[in-house]
């Protein structure tokens, strides 16, 4: 499952810096609880910041459903941001 979302975040600068997706990767109890989030870092620490945060605020998830006979699940999501001048 990939989660996009976009953000308008100013900045400064008239010239846009390249900069890294930052990917979360979380791990998803059964009830649908995240148990364990860690961000790759943008370079930005807003944008990590932000990253962190949408995750945690859809949680909880859908709960995994029991004819997946798993008590997690592992994912890996990349978070893309839309940056404006």
């Amino acid at each position: 499952s990939i989660a996009e979302a976009s953000f308008n975040i100013s900045l400064s600068s008239h010239r846009l810096p390249i900069i890294e997706i930052p990917t979360g990767k979380l791990s998803i109890l059964k009830n649908g609880i995240v148990e364990k989030l860690s961000v790759d870092s943008s370079g930005y620490r807003i944008l990590d910041r932000e990253a962190r945060r949408i995750i945690m605020i859809s949680s909880p998830f859908p709960e995994i459903p029991d004819s997946m006979n798993k008590d997690s699940i592992d994912l890996t999501i990349p978070i893309n941001f839309k940056l404006n001048n």
